[in-house]
């Protein structure tokens, strides 16, 4: 009689963990784990979007992540992150009350950035040329320092205030050929069929990020023209360059 008296406590026992592991009695799965994605490595410019997949009937998300940041939302947003390297945890409630947690990768936070999807020393000019560049230089010039990529045929330039090479930033774009203020750039492609390409006053952004002496140039949808080209194209870069 003592055994089965012990057998019918554990048996009770199991019951009842299944049943306070998911209502109506479903065993919760001890293995699994919401998978979280996200848009890194992305520049501290931009918007940082998590995500989630792997569990379903959720009923309630719970984000935690650095410098203190919490969220319930089912996919949230995070508008100009931090730089930095980060790891993000949910943990999720189904319908059926079982809890499940997980970790993200590693995500990276880098400098501004902005190049339209482009990879490392590429550039386009919509409609006109799309290039590849094997060299990148920079040089002091009489006020200001360029950085040139280049393939032999073609170049972009960029022009940047001072005799050093550009600190991390937002830099917006100047077309006169006076000397540039800090904050402005100025910008030129050059391809071996055409004339010179220059900027619209006005006409968008250059983003400097540097991680580990590597400085990533990078500008999306800037306006170009050019005196052998009815009207204006856009243009986008994705620089690498080690000073």
């Amino acid at each position: 009689m003592q055994y089965k008296s012990i057998f019918i406590v554990l048996i009770l026992g199991w019951i009842s963990a299944l049943i306070g592991c998911g209502k109506g009695g479903a065993a919760c799965d001890t293995g699994l784990k919401p998978k979280i994605k996200s848009n890194g490595p992305i520049g501290n410019n931009e918007v940082l979007a998590l995500t989630s997949s792997g569990v379903s009937a959720v009923q309630s998300y719970a984000w935690t992540g650095p410098n203190g940041y919490t969220s319930t939302e089912q996919s949230p947003k995070i508008t100009n992150p931090a730089r930095g390297r980060y790891v993000y945890s949910l943990t999720v409630t189904t319908t059926g009350g079982c809890t499940y947690s997980g970790v993200s990768d590693t995500i990276t936070v880098t400098g501004p950035t902005n190049a339209c999807g482009l990879d490392s020393n590429q550039a386009r000019l919509q409609g006109v040329v799309d290039l590849s560049f094997n060299k990148v230089i920079g040089n002091t010039g009489s006020s200001d320092y360029m950085v040139t990529a280049t393939n032999g045929n073609a170049t972009i330039t960029i022009e940047f205030p001072g005799n050093q090479p550009p600190a991390e930033g937002i830099y917006s774009i100047q077309k006169s050929s006076s000397a540039l203020p800090s904050g402005y750039c100025r910008l030129t492609a050059k391809a071996i069929t055409t004339a010179p390409w220059t900027t619209d006053t006005n006409s968008g952004s250059v983003y400097v990020s540097i991680d580990n002496n590597v400085t990533t140039i990078s500008f999306c949808t800037v306006k170009f023209n050019s005196t052998e080209y009815n009207g204006d194209v856009s243009g986008a870069a994705r620089i690498i360059w080690k000073p």
